[in-house]
Parts: structure tokens; C-alpha cells; sequence
């Protein structure tokens, strides 16, 4: 018995470099993509086109009041997260389980993931920055009310984040959804049968209700760390350490050097751990939350504990983590009920995952979906070599929604492929829509 491990590890040794490295799941992203090209493009480019006009209702809606602008400006970002849940599920065989109504609820599972994935590209800043600046000349140029004097009102129609009103807004939206959810929740109450529109309507108010609260108190932390700073860099002390290092880089330039230096590379560190590490590992997440809604369905909690057993690299972790901790994790997948339960569930699996495809799909997601926006603009550059001020002023909006098309289009099916080969390592079946099966590099 003790001269088993030994062998199994050599034949774990001498597995192909490609498959160790999961390159295969690059070249099943690349099948998807050629499989269904068009209907990803078709999403891409409506959820575009969607972003725009809700940000232009969320800066109409401006007009009658702060509350109401930011009610709507909570969906500006749910755009692009609709768009890549729908991509995956095209990707996916149909499966009947829980119907729209449990993947609707499974996005607020992967709103907080999603952010981070928002915030980390600069997407968040620069929507609230598109609002701000829209809701300015939208005040300015508006013939009706104070706005025909040419008075700006853009204060009353955008407050600061963490100014009373968004706040009151942040907490009715957590306590609706968290009184709400308890009401839903309670069978009792919709025994008699009367009005059975009400329950489905509080659903509906529960899950935008979720939206709000996570999307503007996203923004009010935002907010809040950077009036922290300011402060902080306004305070006495702080005053007093920043006027003690500018004495060390004049007495001692080389001390001066060396601690600018440390600075500027723990920042460019931390960037690159957001970049590359962070926030493909959050898309992972998402996709393996919408695809484990599905496959919780075909595997049992215990085979994926013999799953996980199987794989000598990992007998030893189950060996030390109680069975019940990844039999609940797997369960937590499948709990569209729960607040984050989906999302811990998804996070756990991947943390059981092994850590060079991980690596692998954090590496192609950063080339693909950095590299693309550069790409396509060199192209245009190289076309366009001839193109005055004008006539590129001209082809930036068009150009920037290629770019955005384009990106969506080729990191959903990396996304895709990823999410379904983890869960294969666990036992479950492929949930790709390819015409050929395929088999998981685990």
C-alpha cells in the first residue's frame, strides 16, 4: 500500500505539458466561438447599445429628482452582467432546473464578483463619470424649468455619494430586500391563494432591491476611501509624515530613491494582482456559479468528495477538511435562495481547483481582454493612417464599440470553457454546446 502514491504521482509527472497547462480548454473556447459567433456578437452588440440608453433614461430621470436618477442609474451596470450570464447560457445545453426565475436570483449571487471585475477596469468610475457629465449638460441645455435660465442644478439631480440621500437609499434597498426575502420566504403567507401577482411583484422588487443597495453602496465605498484619503493626506499627521519624508529626500536622496522605488513597485505589484489575478479569478467565479446551477443537479455532494479523493495531489486536503466542508460548498452552488450562498459555494471550488490552469485562465483572460481594445485601435491606426482630427473624432464611438464587441465575444467562451472543465474535475458532466464531447484537461 505504501508504494501506490509514489506511482500515481510519476504518471501525474509524465501528464502532457498541454493538458497540465489546460491549454486544450483555450482551443474548446476557440470551438465555441466558431460554433456560435453570431449570436455572441448579436449579444455584445444589443447590450452596447443597452448601456446607452439606460444611462440616457437613468440622466432623463435625473430631471425629477436625485432619487429617481439613481434608482436607474443602479441598472447602468447590470447591462454588461446580463450580457455575459446570457453568453454563457447560450454556450450551455438547456437545462429545465429552476427556470429564469433561479438563474435572475443566481445574479445577485454574482453581483459582488462582478463589481470587482467592473471597478478593477474602470468601467464603474467611468459610468459615473458619463452620468455626472451627462446630467451637467443635460441641466444646462434643458428648456424646461430652472434649466431654460441656464442655472446648473446638477447638485440636486447628482448629491455626493455619501451624502444623507444616497445613503437613505442604500438602507431602504438592504432592508426591502432583507424584509422581503423573509416575506417570500414564508409560505404561510400566501396560503389563501388571494392576489397571485403580489408574490411574483415582490420577487421582482426583491431582486432590484439587491441591485441597488450592492451597486450604489459599491459606489459610496468608493467614495468614502477616497474622502478617507484626502483626509487623511489634510491632517495633521498626516501633513507632518508627508513633510518628514520630503526632509529625508533632501538630506538623504538615495534613502528618497530607494522608498519611491518601494512605492511605485508595491503599486504596480497590487495592480497587477488586481489585473491579472483578481479579476479573471472573479469572472471564474461567476461562471462557474451560473454553469453549478445546473450541473448540482446531475452529481451528488458525495461524489464529488470521491471525486476529490481520487486525485492523489488533493487526498491529502480531504484528508485534513471534514467532508461536510466541500459536500456544503458543492450544495452551496445550487442555493439560489440564499444572499451569497451560490457565490461561496463557486469561490470554494475554485480554491480546490488545481493551480496551474487556474494560472493558465488568468494569463489568456489578461492577454485577451487588454490586448483586444489595443489590437483593434492599431488596426484602425494602421487603416486609417491618413485620418485627420475630425475623421477620428468621427470613428470613436464606433471603433470603441467594436473594441467592447470584440472583447465580450472572445473572453465569454474562455469563460465558458473554464467554468465547465472545473466542474467536470468534480465529477460533472460537460454543459458545453459543442457537436463533439469533450474531455475536461483536469
Amino acid at each position: 500500500m505504501t508504494r501506490v502514491a509514489p506511482t500515481v504521482e510519476v504518471s501525474e509527472q509524465r501528464e502532457p505539458l498541454p493538458r497540465l497547462l489546460g491549454l486544450g480548454l483555450v482551443r474548446t473556447a476557440w470551438r465555441l466561438l466558431l460554433a456560435h459567433w453570431w449570436q455572441l456578437i448579436a449579444i455584445a452588440a444589443c447590450a452596447y447599445v443597452a448601456h446607452h440608453y439606460v444611462m440616457a433614461a437613468a440622466v432623463w430621470m435625473g430631471r425629477h429628482g436625485a432619487v429617481p436618477g439613481l434608482l436607474v442609474f443602479s441598472l447602468v451596470p447590470m447591462v454588461p452582467l446580463l450580457a455575459t450570464v446570457l453568453m454563457l447560457l447560450i454556450l450551455r445545453r438547456h437545462s429545465r432546473r429552476g427556470g429564469a426565475a433561479a438563474f435572475l436570483t443566481a445574479i445577485g449571487s454574482v453581483i459582488v464578483p462582478f463589481l470587482v471585475v467592473y471597478e478593477s477596469q474602470g468601467d464603474l468610475r467611468s459610468d459615473i463619470g458619463d452620468y455626472f457629465n451627462a446630467g451637467f449638460w443635460d441641466d444646462a441645455n434643458s428648456p424646461q424649468g430652472v434649466w431654460g435660465t441656464g442655472e446648473i442644478s446638477t447638485l440636486d439631480r447628482i448629491p455626493e455619494a455619501t451624502s444623507p440621500i444616497v445613503l437613505t437609499v442604500v438602507v431602504a434597498a438592504f432592508l426591502l430586500r432583507a424584509i422581503g426575502s423573509r416575506a417570500v420566504g414564508r409560505d404561510r403567507l400566501w396560503e389563501s391563494g388571494r392576489a397571485p401577482w403580489l408574490r411574483p411583484t415582490l420577487r421582482f422588487a426583491i431582486g432590484y432591491a439587491e441591485v441597488v443597495w450592492i451597486v450604489l453602496g459599491a459606489v459610496v465605498i468608493k467614495a468614502a476611501l477616497s474622502t478617507l484619503n484626502a483626509w487623511w493626506l489634510g491632517s495633521r499627521l498626516g501633513d507632518a509624515l508627508l513633510g518628514w519624508w520630503d526632509s529625508v529626500r533632501v538630506s538623504l536622496p538615495s534613502v528618497g530613491a530607494l522608498g519611491d522605488w518601494l512605492s511605485a513597485a508595491v503599486g504596480t505589484v497590487l495592480d497587477g494582482v488586481v489585473t491579472g489575478l483578481v479579476t479573471p479569478l472573479a469572472w471564474l467565479a461567476i461562471g462557474v456559479v451560473i454553469y453549478g446551477l445546473s450541473a448540482a443537479e446531475g452529481i451528488s455532494e458525495e461524489s464529488v468528495v470521491e471525486s476529490m479523493q481520487r486525485r492523489q495531489r488533493l487526498s491529502g486536503l480531504t484528508r485534513r477538511v471534514d467532508p461536510a466542508v466541500v459536500t456544503l460548498a458543492w450544495s452551496k452552488i445550487a442555493d439560489t435562495d440564499g444572499r451569497f450562498g451560490a457565490l461561496l459555494g463557486g469561490a470554494a471550488m475554485i480554491l480546490r481547483s488545481r493551480f496551474v490552469p487556474l494560472l493558465t485562465f488568468c494569463a489568456v483572460y489578461t492577454i485577451v481582454a487588454t490586448g483586444v481594445p489595443y489590437a483593434v485601435w492599431d488596426l484602425v491606426r494602421a487603416l486609417g493612417s491618413r485620418l485627420d482630427y475630425l475623421d477620428w473624432v468621427a470613428i470613436y464611438t464606433p471603433v470603441s464599440a467594436i473594441a467592447s464587441i470584440v472583447g465580450l465575444c472572445l473572453t465569454a467562451p474562455l469563460l465558458a470553457a473554464f467554468a465547465d472543465a472545473l466542474l467536470m474535475r468534480f465529477g460533472a458532466a460537460s454543459q458545453l454546446r459543442l457537436d463533439q464531447p469533450i474531455s475536461s484537461s483536469r
